[in-house]
């Protein structure tokens, strides 16, 4: 090539190239626009979703909350009876001696603050009562063979094995709608001996729904029995006027809340099903609209009950009204990118495409190959380095506390990911160690962290092994599930596989703990099959992708009862029979029978794994 050659191409190259002031202004611009399109429209997008459906799960929460206050204003009262029953069969109380009966009833009326009068009914239709006043506690005797009722109350129950929940009556004599519980009391050898009566304040469950209304936030609970009569609502926290025997709870309408009586209102077949509830939007209150959530619940009295909630509608405007300021705050840190990107840019040279690829791999949290940027003799960009560099190890920092794995399948998701929860069939896995406050207590707290790290490691690598999400470590226990956020057909096997890992490995790590004369770690490990919540589930600001339900506590319930089947086990691993039922011939079980757990009325089958595919024994 002739210097003339060269000097052509010279031209040719520098009537090509552009300022890479302009280049990187440009490029830098179009860049955030891209960048904060795509993020800030799919958010906003995703938070009026968010909005809506929180405000659903808060409401959600209200009833919930209103059901177990229901459920334990009554159960104590079940309890109470079937306390009276054993002391009964146990010979505590004489039944010979009436005024033992009546000592008693008044000690057992003192110990449930929501009982007004409990009594009992002798076969002779003789009884003692005691009842509640404003200054204590009286007793009384009565005759109840010209009673009707009491006649009709001994001859039904004479035969029955179990209490039942009557229908909703007035005392006059207190000025109460109660609820009453009658239970048949018989002998160790089953000979009846009468009737327990206990009738239950509902003015407490109203007080009960009050206390909701203070605290949250704009929301009023209620609790209807049967179609149109009011069991419990704030203004039934005092007693009600009006009341009778005949009318012993108000209706909707003699309650006069305006939103009660429109959506009583409502059209047939307007609400949507959200979860296990109804959601009326649209009900019209004055000027106002509503919406009502409401649940149907049995299992108290003759007719069915329905707990409900409702909101007003300008608790939504504002919440999306945020959400409008957030559009206009994104447009506005939008236009202030583009500039500062501009003037930015004047100032970057060499470090640019070092930023930009680094940028790429935090992108996709490659954080193993990423290193610092080199700095410069520019102030501003050796400044922008150092916080480059700062940003890379919070970023590791962050990788250590959030499980990189769920993140990383979350990115590749992408759209496919709801940011609601669902509902999916999972496998839990919880695991606690046994006698760890006598374990640890002699060590000191740093050597108390180093063995709960070690612990925890060798039983997360057993998780991530076949693919599971650790959900959380609570203190010496570690709960995980699979099929989630992965479908995972063989999620039931996989979650059995980590099981027997983490009894591998533990059982090799107590041997080296023994030959260091080291105490050796005994675990319990509890694994159930059913359906569950999974999600994102939390406060706005602290998010937790995890999964919730009656399914997971019967697994946690699972490891909570290798105390009672093998308390001398080194590596005890329970599971239920719907577990087992997802688990091929491999795998070797070791039946328990059947159990009961707390939370669930019924018996569940439990089984011991005992080995499986790829396991010693196996």
């Amino acid at each position: 090539m002739t210097p003339l050659d060269v000097t052509a191409a010279d031209d040719a190259t520098r009537r090509r190239t552009v300022s890479i002031q302009v280049t990187l202004a440009v490029g830098i611009a179009v860049l955030v626009i891209i960048t904060t399109l795509v993020v800030a429209l799919p958010s906003l997008l995703i938070g009026a979703g968010n909005t809506i459906g929180l405000l659903r799960e808060r409401t959600a929460l209200v009833i919930d909350t209103a059901e177990a206050g229901l459920v334990d204003h009554l159960t104590a009262v079940e309890d109470l009876a079937q306390d009276f029953a054993t002391s009964v069969r146990d010979g505590r109380i004489v039944m010979d001696d009436r005024d033992a009966v009546e000592d008693a009833l008044v000690l057992s009326l003192a110990g449930v603050s929501q009982v007004v009068v409990i009594a009992f009914i002798f076969p002779d239709y003789l009884g003692v009562a005691a009842i509640r006043t404003p200054s204590g506690f009286e007793s009384d005797e009565f005759d109840g063979s010209d009673d009707e009722e009491v006649i009709l109350t001994l001859e039904r129950l004479r035969a029955a094995d179990d209490a039942v929940w009557e229908d909703v009556i007035y005392l006059e004599e207190s000025g109460l709608p109660v609820l009453n519980l009658r239970a048949p009391i018989r002998a160790d050898d089953g000979q009846f001996l009468g009737v327990l009566v206990a009738t239950v304040d509902m003015y407490g469950l109203s007080r009960f729904l009050m206390e909701l209304q203070q605290g949250g936030r704009g929301q009023t609970a209620f609790m209807l029995y049967g179609e149109d009569r009011v069991l419990a609502h704030p203004v039934l926290a005092d007693p009600f006027p009006g009341l009778s025997p005949e009318h012993p709870l108000p209706t909707i309408d003699q309650v006069a809340d305006p939103v009660l009586s429109a959506w009583q209102d409502r059209a047939p077949g307007a609400a949507d099903e959200y979860l296990d509830m109804l959601v009326d939007r649209d009900i019209e209150a004055g000027d106002e609209r509503y919406f009502v959530v409401s649940r149907a619940f049995g299992g108290f009295g003759k007719e069915d009950l329905l707990l409900g909630s409702y909101f007003p509608e300008d608790v939504l405007i504002r919440e999306m009204g945020r959400l409008v300021l957030s559009a206009i705050f994104t447009i506005v840190v939008l236009i202030a990118a583009v500039f500062l990107a501009v003037w930015f840019a004047r100032r970057i040279a060499r470090p640019i495409r070092e930023i930009a690829a680094v940028a790429v791999q935090v992108g996709s949290l490659d954080l193993e190959r990423i290193h610092p940027l080199r700095g410069s003799v520019i102030t501003e960009l050796n400044e922008q380095t150092r916080a480059f560099n700062t940003m890379l190890r919070a970023l590791d920092w962050f990788a250590t506390y959030v499980p990189r794995r769920l993140v990383q399948r979350l990115i590749r998701r992408g759209a496919d990911v709801a940011p609601r929860s669902i509902e999916r069939e999972l496998t839990v896995l919880f695991t606690d160690i046994a006698g760890y406050t006598r374990l640890v207590e002699p060590l000191p707290a740093a050597d108390t962290a180093d063995f709960l790290n070690h612990h925890f490691a060798m039983l997360g690598e057993c998780v991530e092994g076949e693919e599971g999400t650790i959900d959380k470590f609570i203190g010496d226990s570690l709960m995980a599930f699979w099929c989630a956020p992965d479908l995972q057909p063989d999620h039931v096997a996989r979650a059995c596989r980590a099981a027997l890992a983490m009894k591998t490995r533990l059982t090799a790590d107590n041997a080296a703990r023994r030959a260091e004369g080291q105490v050796p770690v005994r675990l319990r490990v509890g694994l159930h099959t059913g359906p569950m919540v999974v999600g994102n589930i939390g406060a706005p600001g602290r998010m937790n992708y995890t999964t919730v339900g009656d399914a997971v506590n019967t697994g946690s319930r699972m490891e909570q009862l290798g105390k009672d089947l093998a308390p001398e086990s080194e590596v005890v691993i329970l599971i239920t029979g719907d577990t087992a039922k997802g688990l091929s011939a491999a795998f070797t079980l070791k039946p328990h029978g059947k159990h009961g757990v707390r939370g669930r009325r019924e018996l569940i089958d439990v089984f011991e794994l005992v080995d499986g595919p790829d396991t010693p024994g196996g």
